[in-house]
């Protein structure tokens, strides 16, 4: 297996992992909640094994493509956002109903360069932008930010997916902390 194949394998199994968790807290049979631990616990240790094999396996093009994705898009975001007037800030929600969607934009676009299926680099092009101090973010402010995450991605050595799902993860807990809470 390649690991395209295996990332779309652990991608499944932890799928089938959530599925069982939420089927084991909700469910009132005894008998089939034992059933459904006992595959879960399988689906657990299935889940162990393929990370391992992906943090393992010697061809690692596609996780390398996927950092080198990763660090293009959070350009493409700093090439974007510094096209607009000195004076305006970001707009948080984008015209939309959902108070922080620009952080989501970003976090939705390295999600799907960590799906291993890289087509292109989504260009932000159309970002609402606003003269309003509330519910916005300044662009020098999220400029250093995402220079910053692209210094910490480079650092990142001997890439593979389970190392970049980490460091996205990492990525969010830091956006949160520093632009939503």
């Amino acid at each position: 297996m390649n690991e395209l194949e295996l990332l779309e394998k652990l991608n499944e199994s932890e799928y089938l992992a959530r599925d069982y968790e939420i089927r084991i807290q909700i469910w009132s049979n005894e008998e089939e909640k034992k059933g459904f631990i006992t595959e879960f616990e399988k689906i657990n240790s299935e889940i162990e094994q393929i990370t391992k094999e992906l943090i393992e396996i010697e061809d690692k093009k596609y996780s390398s493509r996927a950092k080198s994705g990763m660090i293009e898009q959070l350009e493409q975001y700093i090439t974007e956002i510094n096209k607009a007037k000195p004076w305006l800030n970001l707009s948080r929600n984008q015209s939309t109903m959902l108070e922080n969607e620009l952080f989501s934009e970003i976090v939705r676009d390295l999600n799907y360069i960590l799906s291993g299926k890289i087509t292109g680099i989504h260009i932000p092009a159309y970002l609402q932008y606003t003269v309003e101090a509330k519910d916005s973010v300044s662009i020098p402010e999220l400029t250093e930010y995402l220079r910053f995450e692209i210094q910490n991605l480079r650092k990142i050595e001997n890439p593979n997916f389970i190392k970049l799902r980490n460091y996205r993860n990492e990525f969010v807990e830091r956006i949160v902390g520093k632009f939503i809470e």
